[in-house]
Protein backbone atom coordinates (compact mmCIF):
# COMPACT_ATOMS: atom_id res chain seq x y z
CA UNK A 1 0.00 0.00 0.00
CA UNK A 2 1.43 3.34 -1.05
CA UNK A 3 1.32 6.40 1.12
CA UNK A 4 1.05 9.77 -0.59
CA UNK A 5 2.14 12.19 2.07
CA UNK A 6 3.18 15.74 1.38
CA UNK A 7 5.09 18.33 3.26
CA UNK A 8 4.17 21.87 4.08
CA UNK A 9 6.94 24.39 3.49
CA UNK A 10 6.82 27.75 5.20
CA UNK A 11 8.25 30.10 2.57
CA UNK A 12 9.04 32.75 5.17
CA UNK A 13 11.18 30.31 7.12
CA UNK A 14 12.86 29.05 3.96
CA UNK A 15 13.62 32.62 2.88
CA UNK A 16 15.03 33.33 6.34
CA UNK A 17 17.33 30.30 6.02
CA UNK A 18 18.48 31.51 2.61
CA UNK A 19 19.22 34.94 4.10
CA UNK A 20 21.76 33.31 6.39
CA UNK A 21 23.91 32.23 3.45
CA UNK A 22 26.95 34.29 2.48
CA UNK A 23 26.61 36.01 -0.88
CA UNK A 24 30.01 35.88 -2.55
CA UNK A 25 28.93 37.83 -5.61
CA UNK A 26 30.55 41.21 -6.19
CA UNK A 27 28.36 44.23 -5.46
CA UNK A 28 28.56 45.50 -9.05
CA UNK A 29 25.57 44.37 -11.06
CA UNK A 30 23.55 42.80 -8.24
CA UNK A 31 19.84 43.26 -8.82
CA UNK A 32 18.27 40.82 -6.40
CA UNK A 33 19.16 39.47 -3.00
CA UNK A 34 20.65 35.99 -3.00
CA UNK A 35 17.79 34.72 -0.83
CA UNK A 36 15.25 35.89 -3.41
CA UNK A 37 17.08 34.17 -6.25
CA UNK A 38 17.41 30.93 -4.30
CA UNK A 39 13.75 30.96 -3.31
CA UNK A 40 12.73 31.40 -6.96
CA UNK A 41 15.01 28.55 -8.00
CA UNK A 42 13.70 26.31 -5.21
CA UNK A 43 10.08 26.88 -6.16
CA UNK A 44 10.74 26.38 -9.88
CA UNK A 45 12.56 23.11 -9.17
CA UNK A 46 9.71 22.02 -6.93
CA UNK A 47 7.36 22.58 -9.87
CA UNK A 48 9.46 20.42 -12.16
CA UNK A 49 11.76 22.83 -13.96
CA UNK A 50 15.19 21.29 -14.42
CA UNK A 51 17.02 23.54 -16.86
CA UNK A 52 18.26 27.09 -16.19
CA UNK A 53 16.13 28.44 -19.05
CA UNK A 54 13.03 26.74 -17.66
CA UNK A 55 13.73 28.02 -14.17
CA UNK A 56 14.25 31.56 -15.47
CA UNK A 57 11.02 31.43 -17.48
CA UNK A 58 9.05 29.99 -14.55
CA UNK A 59 10.26 32.77 -12.26
CA UNK A 60 9.69 35.49 -14.88
CA UNK A 61 6.08 34.39 -15.33
CA UNK A 62 5.57 34.77 -11.58
CA UNK A 63 7.01 38.24 -11.06
CA UNK A 64 5.08 38.59 -7.80
CA UNK A 65 7.92 36.51 -6.30
CA UNK A 66 10.20 39.55 -6.41
CA UNK A 67 7.97 41.35 -3.92
CA UNK A 68 9.53 39.18 -1.17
Amino acid sequence: MESNTGQIINLGSLYHCFEGLTDKRKAKGKRYALATILLGMFLAKLCGEDKPSGIAEWVALRNCLWAV
